[in-house]
């Protein structure tokens, strides 16, 4: 089951993606604002139209507080525009999370404390892409030591936020389509393809600057495991 909170552009593009290139989860939980109902209901019998889904969809709209049945998915999307809606302490262990918002839709410090310790929940950022080593110039409007220790402590030498990535890779590409408005699937396909070509991939898994280890990963599979076993009793 996967769920998504915030289906705007981002989140509307992402779940059309990933119906079309990695295949129908059993059900899908589209979650958004209070108000969003016909919208989200609209994109839902889009997505059965256009790809044939045939899986459950759930509409949830929310004023503040997710409700109880968005932390029963096995993966949730965050795509939003509202900090720490997403409860770190209510993820079920097991649960995977993928977060590509601004600000970020969890408390990442939580987050990262719990991959440490308890190794039941694998939380990741989503905006980030590998293409290769990475020279960066940056300027502060003032001279701030700390400031600039801290941004570089946050970068990663790896990758690149994927928003700066698509210019590039537009200026290299200039048959790819520019984006303009609401992400379509065609130019989601478009980018994507593009960007296999190139040798593009996802990031190395990481939560800022928390890196996914291959411990937490194997614990993670163990919790998965268990997880699938209690839904099937």
């Amino acid at each position: 089951m996967v769920g998504c909170v915030g289906v705007g552009s981002s989140g509307s593009g992402a779940l059309q993606l990933l119906l079309a290139t990695v295949g129908h989860p059993a059900a899908l939980t589209l979650c958004d604002l209070a108000g969003s109902g016909d919208r989200l209901r609209a994109l839902a019998t889009e997505l059965r139209q256009k790809f044939d889904y045939s899986g459950q969809v759930r509409i949830i709209e929310v004023d503040d507080r997710l409700p109880a049945e968005l932390y029963t998915v096995d993966l949730l999307i965050g795509a939003a525009s509202r900090p720490n809606l997403i409860e770190v302490t209510r993820l079920a262990p097991g649960a995977i999370v993928v977060d590509d918002s601004f600000p970020a839709a969890l408390d990442l410090d939580c987050a990262i404390e719990r991959m440490r310790t308890a190794q039941d929940l694998l939380v990741v950022g989503g905006g980030l892409l590998h293409c290769g080593a990475v020279q960066r110039t940056f300027h502060l409007p003032f001279p701030q030591p700390t400031l600039a220790q801290q941004i570089i402590g946050q970068l990663h030498i790896d990758a690149i936020a994927s928003c700066q990535l698509e210019a590039l890779l537009w200026s290299t590409c200039p048959d790819l389509p520019p984006t303009h408005g609401v992400a379509t699937l065609a130019g989601a396909l478009a980018y994507w393809q593009a960007a296999a070509t190139k040798g593009i991939t996802a990031a190395p898994l990481h939560l800022r600057d928390f890196r996914i280890t291959q411990s937490l990963l194997q614990s993670m599979q163990q919790f998965i495991k268990q997880r699938r076993l209690t839904k099937a009793q």
